[in-house]
């Protein structure tokens, strides 16, 4: 008889126990990742549409200076790296006497 009076006194059932503890974490949590992600939205609020540089017809940036062409720049990567010119080196492997 002791153990079901204190069983009821201290327990207070399953909503307690199991309810309340999971709705005060669904409800933190949303208002936690509201103020997380309203940082995101004022970032993308910030860059208005009329400080990006459109495209042109042909893809290009439009800029003051040289046209910037992606040909030409792969060009370029490929005479810096040559993917044919390698040689394999063997990985040192760890000893297990130490």
């Amino acid at each position: 008889m002791d153990q079901v009076r204190k069983r009821r006194a201290g327990g207070g059932g399953p909503f307690l126990r199991f309810g309340l503890p999971m709705t005060v974490f669904s409800v933190v949590g949303f208002y936690g990742l509201v103020h997380l992600t309203q940082g995101r939205r004022e970032m993308i609020n910030a860059h208005s549409p009329a400080q990006l540089q459109p495209l042109n017809k042909e893809g290009e940036l439009k800029s003051e200076g040289k046209k910037l062409d992606l040909n030409e720049e792969l060009r370029k990567l490929n005479e810096k790296v040559n993917i044919n010119d390698y040689e394999n080196k063997p990985v040192p492997k760890l000893s297990s006497d130490e």
